[in-house]
């Protein structure tokens, strides 16, 4: 057994482990009598054990009589845990046996020994009503068989398992999830968790083991691996211009080709209300030049024989581009244009 759990108040706690949960008179006697002897305190843990407050000094004497009733004997949180279980075909929402398949997944594990954490949930259907998505091994019933999820996480940041495999026979889990233990002990490093286990070692093998109830798993991303760089399917910014200018230019030939059919010869104008106010937007190309007119304050781009003019009442803003001396000129009135917001 992997070292002592010792308390603040001098003791040493036992985690006591029954499969499945399920303690038989004879083993409460026991207990109960090592509490009437003051050899012992006893405890209901979060996950299904009766833990035992034992002096230090009685440790050996408390092991032996509670191994002699048929009951495992752990140190709290360190170790293979026995599988936690929900009530399974007890109860009328099952659609597996979780608790008949936890005894059974004990008495397969019963001589592996581990010096690293592991811990197994076991329900009998999507409900999972025993806690245990972030457990290293999370098992639920389905009315095809079991689905299994491996690598959860309880910590300040808990992780959710992640599915590896599903229609697991009950019959046929207790040897898939020995060969995932099994080799959980030979990769794991002291103290570390499955969960770092896969991020480490990969998700390759733990599929293999669990085949031929893994084939989904096997086809889908790893999502324990590390993010891999990829190229961008974005456009660059000349691939942008370029695509831009070959949509406007299609969009400029569609409205040209309509105005010719409307007999409007060379003349483009495309209006448009601006919300709810009197202002209209005008564009107008005739004989080469192109206007863009917006009333009630007009704003006038105009570009005719060579010349750009770009112009805006009420505080006249004018870009001009004169073609002889190809000299761009910007002005701006004295009663300036209000600054922007």
């Amino acid at each position: 057994m992997s070292q002592l759990f010792k308390l603040k108040n001098g003791t040493v706690l036992l985690s006591t482990e029954a499969p499945g949960g399920v303690y038989n008179s004879a083993q409460l006697k026991k207990i109960a009598d090592l509490c009437s002897k003051e050899l012992a305190v006893v405890k209901a843990t979060e996950d299904q054990r009766l833990a035992l407050f034992v002096k230090e000094s009685e440790v050996d004497r408390v092991i032996e009589q509670l191994r002699g009733i048929g009951l495992g004997i752990r140190n709290y949180q360190q170790g293979l845990h026995q599988p936690i279980s929900c009530l399974g075909e007890l109860c009328e929402e099952h659609e597996q046996p979780a608790l008949t398949t936890a005894m059974d997944v004990t008495k397969e594990l019963s001589a592996i020994v581990l010096q690293s954490p592991l811990k197994i949930g076991i329900n009998g259907c999507a409900r999972c009503c025993t806690p245990c998505h972030t457990l290293d091994i999370s098992v639920l019933g389905e009315p095809g068989g079991y689905r299994v999820s491996l690598g959860g996480k309880t910590s300040q940041f808990p992780e959710l398992s992640s599915f590896f495999a599903e229609g697991v026979p009950p019959k046929e889990l207790p040897r898939l999830l020995n060969k995932v233990v099994t080799l959980f002990k030979k990769q794991a490093e002291p103290g570390e968790t499955l969960h770092s286990v896969l991020d480490r070692c990969g998700v390759e093998e733990y599929i293999k083991a669990l085949s031929p109830y893994s084939q989904d798993a096997a086809q889908r991303d790893d999502p324990f691996a590390a993010p891999e760089a990829s190229e961008s399917s974005a456009p660059d910014s000349s691939e942008l211009d370029s695509l831009e200018g070959e949509e406007l230019g299609s969009d400029m030939d569609e409205m040209s080709s309509a105005a010719v059919e409307s007999g409007a010869d060379d003349d483009l104008s495309l209006e448009d209300s601006l919300g709810e106010t009197d202002g209209e937007l005008s564009l107008e190309a005739d004989e080469g030049e192109l206007a863009l007119e917006a009333a009630d304050g007009e704003l006038e781009l105009e570009a005719a024989d060579g010349e750009l003019e770009l112009e805006a009442e009420d505080g006249e803003l004018a870009l001009e581009a004169d073609e002889d001396d190809s000299a761009l000129e910007f002005e701006r009135a004295e009663d300036q244009l209000p600054p922007a917001p």
